[in-house]
């Protein structure tokens, strides 16, 4: 995806937030559970990090941070305090296992982390000490394309340690390509790090956000290429995650309800999760329609001619918007410690993030909003984790959840 790209999409996803929140979308569920704002802050630290790429909470209270720009995994205690670095990409350390580039954790069987090695192409054992106990191979070939895939951040193993993580379901040899216009589907997979035996845990709906368009070469070897973007499909889809227990959670789009694979391999659907679907009329569409063709206008006109690679990008007509917008965000749901399912409900770009807290029955327990700019990392217990930015530095802290 190129800078354009990517400036386009998050200045029409801000467009669409304003539109979803002056059509009422975000307010309290049926007005029976209200939003109460995140607990207080506890720790902090910013002062020897890069960035926070992600973290693995331990039942001890500590925590490994995965720092990508430094290329560090850093173990810290409860209150954030560097207790040791557990690996680096300094060829001259007794740490070098993490590689060059910003990789990878999971969590793994009996509170042991998993570190990937992308270019050894191999997953490296940690235990909760935080030391480098052995080097296994991944449970299948595409698994290191595969857990870097966007909505694959709750890539982690099951209550029999088998490691979860999605892979584009593939086209049948001899049949036409899927209507653009269509859904596609990825499947969860089940992969055993020890007998490689995959199989197949579920499908998850993907979001599609564009339709496919015509590529041109112009003279002189530039390259143009047009989209037609989608709007509200920009965070639509299903979205999932696994449990400290191994139970995996995926969230559906359709209607809001949650399908569970317990962890002795039971099966069970909730009903839908309590949500004010708020329809959009013909004029909201319109107005989100126009917007962001303005928007996308602008940024198309901004296009150097130095460029190689051309991207002009159009919206679809209002006709084409959905009714209702997307219940909640792909890649925003995770599980604390008590098992309770948290599922952002806001879209990416909204400032203070609001999480509709769901219990083990699919019922929405709890809705809370967390302070502006921050990301949500993970939980301990009766704790969130949560990072930002202020100014250059990263920082990370931890909240109560009360």
């Amino acid at each position: 995806m190129t800078e354009l790209s990517r400036s386009i999409r998050r200045r029409l996803s801000r467009a669409i937030a304003i539109t979803m929140m002056s059509a009422g979308v975000g307010s309290p569920a049926l007005g029976q559970v209200p939003v109460r704002p995140l607990g207080p802050i506890v720790a902090r630290i910013s002062d020897g990090i890069g960035s926070v790429t992600s973290v693995r909470p331990l039942r001890s209270g500590r925590l490994i941070l995965n720092d990508g720009t430094h290329r560090q995994l850093l173990l810290l205690d409860s209150t954030l305090a560097i207790v040791t670095v557990i690996a680096d990409s300094m060829p001259t350390s007794a740490h070098h296992y993490y590689g060059q580039r910003s990789s990878v954790i999971l969590p793994f069987r009996a509170d042991s982390t998993l570190l990937l090695d992308r270019a050894a192409a191999s997953l490296v054992v940690i235990d909760p000490d935080g030391r480098i106990n052995r080097v296994i191979a991944p449970p299948a070939p595409n698994f290191v394309m595969a857990v870097g895939m966007p909505g694959n951040a709750q890539v982690g193993s099951d209550a029999a340690g088998r490691l979860l993580f999605a892979v584009n379901r593939p086209r049948q040899a001899g049949t036409a390509p899927r209507d653009p216009t269509s859904r596609d589907s990825s499947v969860l997979v089940r992969g055993d790090v020890t007998t490689h035996v995959i199989d197949t845990a579920s499908f998850l709906l993907l979001r599609r956000t564009n339709i496919p368009g015509v590529t041109s070469f112009e003279p002189g070897g530039r390259v143009h290429r047009s989209l037609t973007l989608r709007p509200l499909d920009l965070e639509n889809g299903d979205d999932w995650a696994i449990g400290l227990d191994g139970s995996v959670a995926i969230v559906r789009a359709q209607d809001y309800h949650v399908d569970w694979i317990r962890p002795d391999g039971s099966r069970a659907s909730t009903p839908k999760v309590a949500h004010e679907w708020t329809r959009l009329t013909n004029g909201d569409k319109a107005h989100v329609v126009d917007s962001l063709r303005t928007i996308a206008d602008s940024i198309n006109r901004q296009s150097p001619d130095s460029i190689a690679v051309v991207v002009q990008e159009d919206v679809v007509d209002a006709s084409a918007v959905p009714d209702y917008p997307p219940p909640f965000v792909v890649g925003g749901t995770r599980f604390d410690a008590d098992g309770n399912l948290w599922i952002r409900s806001t879209p990416a770009s909204v400032i203070q993030a609001v999480y509709d807290v769901v219990d083990a029955h699919g019922v929405l327990i709890d809705r809370v909003r967390f302070p502006g700019g921050v990301t949500v990392q993970g939980f301990g217990r009766g704790v969130v984790y949560i990072s930002s930015r202020e100014g250059t530095a990263s920082v990370l802290a931890v909240a109560r959840i009360r």
